[in-house]
């Protein structure tokens, strides 16, 4: 696949709740897999359960910054209610491990339709993620046309930025918009954010184009979503609504040219009809290569220290100290086997 799109940010405030359980069970996901927290990634909020890069914050301080209503008046507590961010992990892990997966239209397709349909339910932010795999766009081209003032957007904020790391480049970054604007776009190099130098995949195309969405805008998308069958169509569309890089052939820049990579980029993102889940590891194949690297070499010290009779109950103690979130993700796993 070339090209693809995927949800790569969500938050969601339920209005009215005050039980985090009650929220993990919508999203179709199991309590016990989470921890409790006696902090919050989100403001207002003072306790969070966490499970995967899925935080569910609750319990209200009564101190909501940036969370005024249409009429700026401050939202109440029972407003504000419980929250659920989910970042680029926690998506990955709720695609993959929430029951809604088992749904005909995917995990988040059956979620949005939940917040489309029910009024207490708002989306507070969105990122939406548009990755090229086949080298249509390329930094470097991208970065050339932002110098060269290329870019025909309603837009007027835009900011370079390069990442280092020891002294070398780690890749590059458009931003177009404000970072509190309601409607935001990042294209960077992806491969080179998630890969060393040298390994593979590296040197790879994999250029991330990211709108972000919040707010009104959040609730757009939404409703945007649930009233097509098309979500290449629609990101493409979004894209193009913001911004456009093009060929200087023209005094007006409405009538200049569409640059051709930019073209080929959108064609290649409308022929994506569907959200593709990014495979993750479940936690316990996580555990296994950690048991593995880490933990293996002490334990086969201890084998030959206390012999195999050791090992048996070393394993005895620690089935007798599992928890009832070990149990659960236990429980996850065998279900997957079964399928």
């Amino acid at each position: 696949m070339e090209c693809k799109n995927l949800i790569d940010y969500l938050t969601i405030r339920w209005a009215g709740k005050s039980d985090p359980d009650e929220v993990v069970e919508q999203l179709g996901l199991d309590p016990a897999l989470f921890e409790i927290r006696e902090s919050s990634p989100l403001p207002g909020y003072r306790r969070s359960k966490v499970f995967g890069g899925i935080a569910v914050c609750y319990d209200s301080s009564g101190l909501f910054p940036d969370t005024k209503d249409s009429n700026h008046n401050s939202k109440s507590p029972e407003q504000m209610g419980v929250c659920v961010s989910m970042p680029g992990s926690g998506c990955r892990t709720f695609e993959n491990m929430s029951v809604f997966r088992f749904k005909s239209e995917g995990a988040f397709a059956y979620l949005l339709q939940l917040v489309y349909l029910n009024p207490d339910i708002n989306a507070t932010r969105v990122d939406l993620a548009v990755d090229d795999h086949s080298g249509t766009l390329d930094m470097d081209t991208i970065i050339r046309y932002k110098s060269a003032q290329c870019i025909d957007s309603r837009i007027t904020s835009f900011d370079v930025h390069i990442s280092e790391k020891e002294g070398k480049c780690r890749g590059q970054t458009l931003y177009i918009g404000a970072p509190t604007s309601p409607f935001r776009i990042r294209i960077y190099d992806k491969a080179k954010e998630q890969f060393e130098p040298g390994e593979q995949g590296y040197n790879e195309p994999w250029v991330r184009v990211e709108m972000v969405m919040r707010g009104k805008l959040a609730q757009g998308f939404v409703a945007a979503y649930c009233n097509s069958d098309d979500l290449g169509q629609l990101a493409s569309g979004i894209l193009n609504d913001h911004i456009r890089f093009i060929e200087r052939d023209d005094s007006n820049i409405t009538r200049c040219s569409t640059a051709q990579f930019w073209l080929d980029f959108l064609q290649s993102v409308e022929a994506v009809k569907l959200l593709l889940p990014e495979p993750i590891q479940h936690t316990i194949e996580r555990s296994k290569e950690w048991l593995m690297y880490q933990i293996a070499p002490s334990l086969a010290m201890y084998d030959q220290a206390f012999g195999t009779g050791g090992l048996i109950e070393l394993l005895k103690f620690g089935r007798q100290r599992m928890s009832a979130k070990h149990r659960a993700i236990l429980e996850d796993f065998e279900k997957r086997k079964a399928m």
